[in-house]
């Protein structure tokens, strides 16, 4: 077997071996891209909840200085929508659980949507139970 021999066999062994380890790398990539989605997503929404689990407990005033506790919570959960969104429009979401974060963000802002369309149908300022 001559040299020439020898490095066509390793060529034709190796050329197949390499293309089976690139769709190996590209699937793991795809799957950690999956994990780090569902991560964020997981940190997203336990952050959100807790936001809401402290305005539930604190009681909503229609003054900043009046109850700086609930406003400082307030505050974190348009904070943590924010960071919600910016890393959901850099596209850091993907697969099922970027669906459940579009569809949390969504929901949240419908809420806040809804809720300043309330406030105004009954006469009152809706800004003013907001931050300014």
């Amino acid at each position: 077997m001559s040299l020439s021999n020898l490095a066509d066999l390793f060529t034709v062994i190796g050329f197949p071996l390499g293309l089976v380890g690139v769709g190996l790398v590209l699937y793991q990539m795809r799957t950690d891209k999956l994990s780090a989605s569902a991560g964020a997503v997981a940190t997203i929404h336990e952050n959100i909840r807790a936001r809401i689990d402290m305005l539930s407990r604190s009681e909503p005033t229609l003054g900043d200085s009046e109850n700086p506790e609930w406003t400082g919570a307030f505050r974190d959960l348009l904070n943590d929508l924010e960071v919600a969104c910016a890393t959901y429009l850099d596209s850091q979401f993907s697969g099922r659980t970027g669906k459940l974060a579009e569809f949390l963000i969504h929901d949240m802002l419908k809420l806040f949507q809804d809720d300043l369309a309330t406030g105004a149908s009954k006469g009152c300022n809706p800004r003013s139970r907001y931050i300014r």
